[in-house]
């Protein structure tokens, strides 16, 4: 069974899975399915065998609050 790791720290433990040619979601904007805007992504869980995204973490916080969601990949 593989474990989920953070993106920003799967290329130091494991950098032959990612290589270095990889897409980091950090920053991004997500969407709900609605086109509503949920929140900015601030990371992301890999697994660490294969290097797929399985989870975004997504900040959902208004102005003076921060709660970070996982949220995952395709939904």
């Amino acid at each position: 069974m593989a474990n989920l790791m953070r993106l920003r720290d799967i290329q130091t433990a494991h950098p032959d899975v990612l290589g270095s040619d990889y897409f980091d979601p950090t920053s991004k904007t997500a969407y709900a399915m609605n086109g509503d805007k949920l929140g900015s992504i601030q990371g992301a869980l890999v697994d660490d065998t294969t290097g797929r995204i399985r989870y975004f973490i997504v900040d959902v916080g208004g102005w003076f609050s921060s709660k970070e969601v996982l949220v995952p990949a395709g939904l």
